[in-house]
């Protein structure tokens, strides 16, 4: 059943994915709002397995791109 609390976390995962390719085009300050949205999909939804996997992919993508910005400075 599609609710608005599953819209929501779609668009937020959306959101997530793009300013992943916005942090990798060395926009720094962006890292910190990438980081509040992850913890928002981790602290809120992790119940779901479909939203663990995703977890678990983001903190691993989380990680390279921490080691990408590293390698920029």
């Amino acid at each position: 059943m599609v609710t608005f609390s599953n819209i929501f976390l779609l668009l937020v995962m959306r959101l997530n994915y793009y300013l992943f390719h916005l942090v990798i085009a060395k926009n720094e300050h962006l890292l910190l709002i990438r980081l509040v949205i992850t913890l928002f999909i981790t602290g809120h939804h992790s119940s779901t397995h479909a939203i663990s996997i995703y977890t678990r992919h983001v903190e691993v993508d989380w990680v390279l791109q921490v080691e990408k910005l590293n390698d920029y400075k």
